[in-house]
């Protein structure tokens, strides 16, 4: 039970990190944003944790039984199952929350495609945090 909780909690903070990630890449790409993004850094990640968050754990929440059910239920197919749940929600996400996320004082982009892969890394995060399915034992099966 203690593995499951860790994967509860640690998997969906993956989400919103590797959307900073991405986004501090795409500034550094840019040579008109570099010097923005270059100067703090980590007020950017501050943001994206604030909004990113929420929105991560109300994924998680909303897909909490459908992959528990899977994982039970799917056998050997239990990962590509959790990664097609996983790439679903943060598509759904994108999509719901694209008319929400764009404002006057600042907007966050989150592409769908974008969404659906964030879902789907905090998915196998979450795959691999488990403790009866982790990285031990993923070579076995």
């Amino acid at each position: 039970m203690r593995g499951v909780l860790k994967a509860f909690i640690v998997a969906p903070l993956v989400a919103p990190i590797l959307y900073w990630a991405i986004a501090l890449a795409l500034a550094l790409a840019d040579p008109n944003r570099r010097p923005l993004a270059l100067e703090a850094p980590l007020s950017g990640l501050g943001y994206v944790l604030a909004f990113g968050i929420p929105i991560a754990y109300a994924a998680t929440l909303v897909a909490a039984v459908p992959a528990i059910w899977l994982l039970r239920h799917a056998g050997n197919r239990a990962l590509a199952a959790l990664l097609s749940l996983g790439a679903i929600v943060g598509l759904v996400a994108a999509f719901v929350l694209s008319p929400y996320l764009r404002g006057d004082l600042f907007s966050v982009i989150l592409p769908p495609v974008e969404g659906a892969v964030l879902g789907a890394v905090s998915a196998g995060v979450f795959w691999w945090l488990l403790p009866h399915l982790g990285r031990n034992q993923a070579g076995a099966a």
